[in-house]
């Protein structure tokens, strides 16, 4: 635990990086009103900003959906979940057929979460569905438009690098991640999440494909800084992370998960 000393720098540097993201979403993080006299939004929008206290049986980990979902689903660079839920029932090379956002949600539950698939028909995804339904129909409101998944990343000029990628870890992602990838935390609550290890994604996750995790990095990070890394830096970090340990995907999906690995540096999602 750490001190509360420790525990205010963390909170205040986490505020700063959410003022910057202010700017650089649609909709404010901390504008109430999206769910005012919605009780099932509300709940929606909570379960998504802190997943294991609102959906604790299901998680098996120490991430919630605004991980890599950040601003509560809200940033335009990072996965928006307006500009997601609209295109489903989407094909899901997965799992070879359509599936809806609720059989997504589930997924992210097992894989992102490294936890179970909550109930179809159960108040978790109930709930985490309302809400996106909801930032959907703001977007429509507000004409914005959001690109779904993260911004297209430029191929690797060399082969991505865990080595040289370790060392942009040490230098750009390290204070917050820490170390040792386990994340920081202050007083019960993760303010910046582990990036591997038993807290972690498991190797079923999305962005436990090296692809995909430099789209995000480039686009999103350092946190409030997304754009800044050179795209060679991105991918060299992400293959730096995910060449380290971390749970294994659910066993009955894992054949399938690692047939669809991308084989050379172009972006697969």
């Amino acid at each position: 635990m750490r001190t509360r000393v420790g525990a205010a720098v963390l909170f205040v540097a986490l505020a700063a990086v959410v003022a910057v993201l202010a700017g650089r979403s649609w909709l404010h993080p901390d504008n109430g009103s999206m769910a005012d006299g919605d009780a099932l939004v509300s709940h929606g929008r909570d379960i998504f900003r802190q997943t294991k206290r609102y959906a604790a049986a299901y998680v098996g980990n120490d991430l919630s959906c605004s991980n890599c979902h950040i601003d509560a689903g809200r940033h335009a660079g990072a996965a928006p979940i307006s500009a997601a839920y609209p295109h489903f029932p989407a094909y899901s090379a997965r799992d070879k057929r359509d599936i809806t956002f609720g059989e997504r949600l589930q997924e992210c539950f097992e894989f992102s979460l490294n936890g179970v698939a909550p109930p179809a028909d159960g108040d978790v995804v109930t709930a985490l569905t309302a809400y996106a339904r909801r930032l959907s129909e703001n977007a429509v409101r507000e004409a914005v438009v959001l690109t779904r998944g993260f911004p297209e990343l430029d191929a690797a000029p060399l082969p991505p690098s865990p080595a040289r990628g370790a060392v942009v870890y040490a230098n750009r992602c390290s204070i917050c991640h820490g170390a040792d990838g386990g994340g920081q935390g202050a007083e019960g609550t993760v303010v910046f999440p582990p990036l591997w290890g038993e807290k972690s994604y498991n190797a079923g996750a999305g962005m436990a494909r090296t692809g995909t995790a430099a789209a995000f990095v480039a686009a999103n990070m350092p946190l409030g800084q997304g754009g800044t890394l050179p795209p060679q830096d991105a991918w060299d970090v992400g293959a730096f992370i995910n060449s380290q340990t971390r749970p294994p995907a659910p066993q009955e999906r894992t054949q399938r998960m690692l047939a669809q690995e991308p084989t050379s540096s172009s972006h697969g999602r």
